[in-house]
């Protein structure tokens, strides 16, 4: 059945785009019969996310000290090499003080990293996404996204990490529907226009946001209510997944194998679209945590293999809901 399937599907594909606007959505959802139809599998997208923070109140060291940010950088090395070997992904997210320190202490890079900066590292010889990460208290986000690209690599188009709930004029994710202007006046002017909010969190954290699939949030007060006409789609990262210094692999495999038997099983409906994420902080890194990492990625491998994930930074993920799902609403809570 399967085989006839395959054999028949880019003929009905191909009749189908003929008709163009009028069947969109049919051919979406031709295109996700595809999709769903390798093996009778819906894939997870999966990635990994981190974090590292401009306030050691936030419990980072304080990465403007070179030693501290030696010790720090080598870990972020030890991490990308670990996760690339072994073919995830990462979406790496800074905030603007160890951006600084990269900046002012290997300007042009080491040779343990092919001699360019970690930054360029990370993107051009491993391939993950660098986002930026602001909570905005002295850089906002268009100051971070500066600081990456004077490190040499474009910074994603990824808000990496907001207060979903925030109203305040100077605050709200809402000034990023267009574009944000850098404020620092040792800056220079510079617009950067973001396209996809990440990492909603509440203020305190105390009710962050725990989604599957994408959506345009339509305002701070209606979050979780789509709005079509909005530029920003935000990108949900699933059930609550965070490696730290002390946690188990076994335990994040259990979190993202659940997911697969909800789909598998129907419990989460078979047309939906589940991003999901595996969040870390840059604080936490250790030779414990990387190796806890590594066996993540070792625990997951026969899932990718079988096809029930597929590893995809967000801009990826993005692009599967506009191609695949025509930037529709695709939210479903986690249970």
């Amino acid at each position: 059945m399967n085989k006839l399937f395959l054999f028949i599907l880019p003929i009905i594909l191909f009749f189908n785009c003929a008709k163009k606007e009028t069947d969109n959505k049919k051919f979406s959802l031709l295109a996700l019969a595809y999709i769903m139809n390798q093996n009778n599998k819906l894939p997870i997208y999966i990635n990994f996310v981190s974090h590292n923070e401009e306030s050691t109140s936030a419990g980072d060291p304080d990465y403007a000290v070179q030693s501290v940010y030696v010790s720090s950088r080598n870990l972020v090395k030890q991490m990308a090499d670990t996760i690339y070997s072994k073919g995830g992904k990462w979406n790496y997210q800074s905030d603007w003080k160890f951006l600084l320190s990269i900046k002012n202490y290997e300007p042009n890079g080491s040779s343990d990293i092919n001699n360019k900066n970690l930054i360029r590292y990370l993107k051009e010889d491993k391939n993950f996404e660098v986002d930026p990460h602001a909570h905005e208290t002295t850089y906002n986000y268009a100051d971070v996204a500066k600081l990456i690209s004077d490190l040499g690599v474009e910074p994603s188009k990824n808000v990496g990490g907001f207060v979903y709930d925030e109203t305040s004029a100077t605050k709200t994710w809402e000034r990023m529907q267009n574009s944000l202007s850098s404020s620092q006046v040792s800056i220079p002017s510079y617009s950067w226009k973001p396209e996809t909010l990440w990492g909603a969190a509440s203020k305190s954290h105390t009710n962050d946001d725990k989604s599957f699939g994408a959506w345009k949030p339509k305002s701070p007060t209606e979050f979780t209510t789509h709005d079509s006409t909005k530029n920003l789609g935000y990108m949900g990262s699933g059930c609550k997944n965070l490696v730290t210094s002390t946690s188990k692999s076994s335990d994040h495999i259990a979190v993202v194998k659940k997911v697969i038997d909800n789909v598998q099983n129907g419990t989460y409906p078979k047309t939906g679209f589940y991003p999901i994420t595996i969040m870390m902080n840059q604080r936490d890194f250790s030779a414990n945590t990387i190796q806890t990492v590594s066996d993540i990625l070792d625990g997951l491998k026969e899932y990718s293999d079988k096809g029930y994930i597929q590893w995809k930074t967000i801009t990826e993920k993005k692009s599967i809901w506009i191609n695949s799902f025509k930037s529709e609403n695709t939210r479903i809570p986690c249970d």
